[in-house]
């Protein structure tokens, strides 16, 4: 148990010092923050590293700036995963409780096609936007496999994350999304 406590805990390092200096194609610095007008052209959303634009299954786009100021949960999750299976009934809860205190929860299936994502979500009755083809976006996070779940300020800058899922995550899941939402 020790061994594999001490494994996990070596990947999330590496992960987190591998995502923070990670470049993009342009050969700049991913979590550098760009400026940009939002459609309306009244407010501005800061890029950071965490910012996505990615297909919801519904047909629609999914990005991340739509949440502006708003804190939100990123789960990366894969449909054949079975503790992503295990963890999305608890997910849909926390979307349910905290929706209405400004709390959003997106979904993101590593999976290239529509499919798998669409039937995860129907599935398990997934009431939160779900987008897929996240494979790329999930290693700029620093996800080592699924479920991933990140917890973004209203910022959307990490202020926590888990790799994998069980039960007894969900106390401090619970305690840092209420945190999020007061912050």
């Amino acid at each position: 148990m020790k061994k594999v406590l001490n494994l996990t805990i070596c990947s999330i390092l590496i992960a987190a010092v591998y995502g923070c200096n990670k470049k993009d194609k342009s050969g700049e610095q991913t979590n550098q923050t760009q400026t940009a007008q939002q459609e309306s052209g009244k407010t501005s959303y800061v890029k950071k590293a965490t910012h996505f634009t990615l297909p919801d299954r519904t047909g629609g786009i999914i990005d991340l700036a739509d949440y502006a100021g708003k804190p939100v949960m990123v789960v990366f999750f894969a449909e054949y995963c079975p503790f992503c299976r295990q963890a999305a009934p608890f997910i849909e809860k926390m979307h349910k409780t905290y929706k209405d205190k400004s709390f959003q929860t997106i979904g993101i299936a590593i999976e290239d096609e529509k499919e798998p994502a669409e039937a995860f979500a129907n599935y398990y009755k997934l009431t939160f936007p779900i987008a897929y083809k996240g494979g790329e976006t999930s290693a700029r996070y620093g996800a080592r496999g699924v479920p991933y779940l990140f917890v973004l300020n209203k910022s959307h800058e990490i202020v926590n994350m888990w790799a994998g899922y069980h039960n007894s995550f969900e106390p401090a899941i619970i305690k840092t999304i209420e945190e999020a939402i007061k912050g």
